[in-house]
């Protein structure tokens, strides 16, 4: 209950225009870290485990770093994301292979993968999870369109935004997320648009070369340099700047009560608490 109450009290202080008079009385508090392979790609769930995959290999870390599962994923090709639909299901992205692996909570697999080409898209870039059951966002990036697939059936068509390049422009997706009812795409060299689930375009975030994004109910966060990030509510106009307890940040993920920072060869898990 303590930390749900701490990430209200965070949440409101974000939304409140003396955030940045008001954050001085919180502070952060490290709460574990698991060390990471050189180009390992990682995510995490709402239970705290976290899973990483490196040198072709997949590894599940429960809440106390230990190690509950691993499993070898050559066979599938190079990975290129790994998404955690919920705590029972990854999907596992190959931009190499153009497939989408499913894996369960043990990382067993446990569904014959997608290849992309079999649904007509041709050259898949990016792919992001839905809040959605069943679905997927995927990235076609020589179509310019995006789709949201589903996952259990061939047989239904999916939902496609097309011409997606009139809207962002050139230059790469970087990172696809939804959350909240808004679907974010970080393209680096013209900004972080922000779409609503029917496909409009509802908003626009002018920052380049935004190193990764995270997102939850109440708005995106955006990591802008090594050592601070941009917070944007889907309700309030004035975005708010909030500074790191560590620099060298890569990547981070905001999940639950919980903020997830990549800095060198390890993730570092924060809290955001009141100060005594």
């Amino acid at each position: 209950m303590k930390k749900i109450l701490n990430y209200i009290i965070f949440c409101l202080l974000l939304l409140n225009d003396s955030f940045a008079q008001e954050i001085q009385h919180y502070d952060w508090h490290l709460k574990d870290s698991v060390k990471l392979g050189k180009n390992a790609v990682w995510s995490v769930d709402i239970l705290q485990n976290i899973y990483v995959s490196d040198a072709g290999v997949v590894n599940k870390y429960d809440s106390t770093k230990t190690l509950k599962f691993s499993q070898s994923i050559k066979s599938l090709g190079e990975l290129s994301d790994l998404i955690v639909i919920n705590t029972m299901k990854l999907v596992y992205f190959s931009d190499e292979q153009q497939i989408l692996c499913y894996m369960d909570n043990t990382l067993a697999q446990n569904e014959d993968c997608i290849r992309l080409g079999d649904r007509d898209i041709i050259s898949a870039t990016t792919v992001a999870k839905s809040d959605r059951s069943n679905k997927v966002w995927v990235f076609d990036d020589i179509n310019s369109r995006l789709l949201l697939i589903d996952t259990e059936s061939e047989n239904v068509a999916p939902f496609i935004i097309e011409n997606v390049r009139s809207i962002i422009g050139e230059g790469n997706v970087a990172q696809m997320i939804e959350s909240g009812g808004r679907l974010y795409l970080n393209c680096p060299s013209s900004g972080v648009f922000i779409f609503d689930l029917y496909g409009a375009l509802v908003g626009r975030l002018d920052d380049r070369a935004v190193r990764a994004l995270s997102a939850d109910q109440t708005g995106v966060y955006l990591l802008l340099n090594d050592h601070e990030i941009k917070y944007k509510s889907i309700t309030y106009e004035d975005p708010v700047n909030v500074s790191l307890p560590i620099s060298n940040v890569q990547d981070l993920k905001v999940s639950g009560s919980l903020v997830y920072l990549k800095s060198g060869d390890f993730v570092y898990k924060y809290s955001l608490e009141k100060s005594n």
